[in-house]
């Protein structure tokens, strides 16, 4: 377990689309366009705060970041230094466990989460 004294969390996208899905009226949620303006999201922010690590939770976020397209599940765990922080971590979204079916599929990936988000803190 660790301790974090200060923590700011914001959204990369500050602009997000969604979109109708199915009968019972339930919601689509659709990438961020690749506008500048929308993938803005808190980078400015970034600019004031100069966070020594960063953590990105998924591929919005680290477009955003490293401006660039970012595979996810091919960079997920790397930790690199950016102009926004000497830590910058790629991972994925944790919603994305909510949706596993398996149990056990669900706690190995809860696990794997965990253990990348505490490498950032080391």
């Amino acid at each position: 377990m660790f301790l974090v004294e200060k923590c700011y969390v914001t959204n990369a996208a500050k602009h997000f689309k969604w979109e109708p899905r199915g009968k019972g009226g339930s919601i689509k949620n659709r990438t961020a366009g690749r506008s500048p303006r929308a993938a803005l999201g808190g980078r400015p922010n970034l600019k004031i705060i100069q966070p020594r690590c960063l953590v990105c939770l998924d591929g919005t976020a680290a477009r955003a970041v490293f401006e660039r397209e970012v595979k996810v599940l091919r960079e997920r765990g790397s930790i690199v230094a950016t102009a926004w922080a000497e830590r910058t971590l790629i991972t994925i979204h944790p919603s994305s466990l909510i949706r596993l079916r398996d149990p056990h599929d669900k706690e190995r990936e809860f696990a794997r989460f965990a253990r990348e988000v505490a490498r950032i803190m080391e």
